[in-house]
């Protein structure tokens, strides 16, 4: 263990733990990965080599970061995905270096101690080579320490500034106590300016590890931003009319509702030549005009086709159009029903530019271009991967797609509730959940609690260790 240097001296934390764990810096890495704040394993020296059936084996290690259970999944898991080797082309850093009052577990961001923490530890240690360019934050301290970034400030709506919103994503550099960013418009890096990349951190996967596949999309996505391929500039927006109404295009609205109605405020369309160039336009209501040409038969794609398809046969009044629908919601909610489906999440995976929903207020009409735009990138990957499995086609197609303008009217005039049939399906549920509550117990040796994801998580991922490609396996279509 080493002890605290005395520029810990003045920290909140300098008296709460007597002990101190350094930054590993490596000499020439573009890369550094900023975690949250060393475990026992790095405090006391262990580093973790591997496993012996369910028990996990150590060799001795001077104290640095990201030598326990979460460094090794690390080491063999993400940085390969990435193309980085520990020791050779990344540095690896905590904002916090120490283990305050012998606990792990730190307080959320917006904790004044914690802030000022981080402020002094980051004062005292941080001394990252000149040759890093870009900043993997892992979690929601880290995205703290690199940007200021806290989820505090979005209230009113659902757009997350915290780790939620922020990963997969860029933003950059700008650790507190500089003033938080306030943006107005699409952030693209430019030469010589230092990129942070937030994903999650690896502890939180053990808890939700059906976010797994989306942090390794993450860390495949580091070559990428290192090489300037991503993020694209975010194209100029076109205010009028299209001349000719694209197809496919993708098709997005904005509008409020008074008095049950909803009234329409700008709409945008976007899509993308043969040379992978995108066009997008951006329209507002009164200025609007009828389409001097429309094809017979348009392809529009939408995210969630429900709030939108009625202003859509609106604008198009009076020609006869053959409309076929797609939707991105949809289809990303049977591909990967596990999840989120909404339209921030979908373009942390799949768009060619950097972030747009957190410009709803300061920057409207870059807001909905964006969420035209990233419905679009969003759908090329989705339906290619929708291409390969017939099943999940024909669930989209025959029951997914058809069922939305039944769901869009049953908003508007309600559902029919017949009670016995409910009372018949909760009594049903309460029997398949008492048969599998005996069935886990009897699996496992003990009174398992099904209903608790904790439990369950537990039991799967930390004492039997099922990794979730596995379950990715047994999972049928």
């Amino acid at each position: 263990m080493l002890p605290k240097p005395k520029d810990c001296t003045g920290c909140p934390y300098a008296i709460r733990s007597r002990w101190w764990v350094p930054d590993e810096y490596v000499e020439g890495a573009e890369v550094l990965v900023l975690s949250q704040n060393p475990g026992a394993d790095e405090e006391a020296g262990r580093r973790l080599t591997g496993y012996d059936g369910k028990h996990r084996l150590y060799e001795p290690h001077p104290p640095a970061p990201l030598i326990g259970v979460t460094g090794y999944d690390l080491g063999r898991k993400y940085l390969p995905l990435a193309g980085l080797e520990r020791g050779h082309s990344v540095s690896l850093a905590n904002p916090i270096r120490c283990r305050p009052d012998g606990e792990d577990k730190l307080p959320p961001t917006t904790d004044a101690t914690l802030r000022a923490a981080v402020e002094h530890c980051q004062r005292a240690y941080y001394r990252p080579p000149e040759s890093t360019r870009l900043i993997v934050a892992e979690g929601a301290l880290a995205l703290y320490a690199a940007t200021g970034e806290d989820g505090t400030d979005s209230p009113g709506h659902k757009i997350s500034r915290g780790i939620e919103g922020w990963r997969g994503w860029v933003l950059p550099w700008n650790p507190p106590p500089r003033p938080k960013k306030v943006w107005s418009d699409v952030w693209t890096p430019t030469p010589g300016e230092v990129i942070v990349f937030p994903t999650f951190h690896l502890a939180y996967l053990y808890r939700s590890p059906w976010y797994t596949p989306v942090s390794q999309r993450d860390w495949s996505k580091v070559p990428v931003i290192l090489k300037g391929r991503w993020p694209e500039p975010f194209p100029e927006i076109q205010p009028w009319t299209p001349q000719l109404w694209p197809t496919p295009a993708a098709f997005d609205t904005e509008y409020y509702s008074i008095e049950g109605r909803d009234i329409l405020i700008r709409y945008s369309l976007a899509c993308r030549n043969r040379q992978g160039l995108p066009a997008l336009w951006v329209v507002e209501a009164e200025a609007h005009v009828t389409p001097p040409s429309i094809p017979k038969s348009l392809t529009t794609i939408f995210h969630n086709v429900e709030a939108d398809v009625d202003h859509l046969s609106r604008l198009l009044e009076p020609h006869r159009v053959q409309l076929k629908m797609e939707d991105t919601m949809h289809l990303h909610a049977v591909l990967l029903p596990d999840l989120d489906h909404d339209l921030d999440f979908l373009g942390s995976l799949y768009a060619r530019t950097n972030r747009w929903k957190h410009l709803l207020r300061t920057n409207p009409r870059v807001y909905a271009g964006g969420d035209a735009l990233g419905t679009w990138d969003s759908y090329v990957p989705l339906s290619q991967e929708l291409e390969r499995d017939p099943r999940v086609r024909k669930v989209y197609y025959d029951y997914q797609l058809p069922l939305a303008p039944i769901i869009h009217k049953a908003r508007g005039y309600g559902l029919r509730v017949v009670p016995r049939r409910v009372e018949q399906a909760l009594e049903s549920m309460d029997r398949v959940q008492a048969d599998a509550t005996l069935a886990a117990q009897a699996h496992v040796g003990w009174p398992i609690n099904v209903g608790s994801p904790a439990q369950v998580s537990r039991e799967l991922y930390e004492i039997e260790r099922v990794h979730l490609t596995d379950l990715g396996r047994r999972r049928p279509a």
